[in-house]
């Protein structure tokens, strides 16, 4: 007997927080409460009362389908990274936000990998 050819869908996915939520967006995973009960399954339709819902229920991140914010991903690498320095400029005497400084830094970088 030949075998089934195996057809592989990768879809890009987000994790997101639930306040930058939009009705519209679809849910790539199952949405499951702090006390592991399901509430929503994948491939949900988030509208707005639902994203209320959720946040009554102490949801605070959801995964969606796609990159629900490309325009912030055209933006070139080193403009972010000029962008965040000046943020931080006034605190460069502040060593904890320096090394907050720092991790968003590394964090970023991580992205870029």
């Amino acid at each position: 007997m030949p075998s089934q050819p195996v057809t592989t869908v990768v879809t890009r996915e987000s994790r997101i927080l639930l306040s930058q939520a939009k009705a519209g967006f679809t849910l790539s995973r199952t949405v499951e409460s702090p006390a592991r009960a399901r509430l929503c399954p994948a491939g949900t339709v988030l509208s707005d009362d639902l994203i209320r819902r959720l946040g009554t229920r102490g949801i605070k991140r959801i995964w969606v389908v796609g990159d629900p914010f490309p325009e912030a991903a055209s933006e070139p690498w080193t403009r972010t990274l000029e962008l965040l320095r000046e943020r931080f400029s006034r605190v460069q005497q502040e060593p904890y936000l320096m090394a907050l400084q720092r991790s968003v830094e590394t964090a970023l970088a991580k992205q870029q990998r």
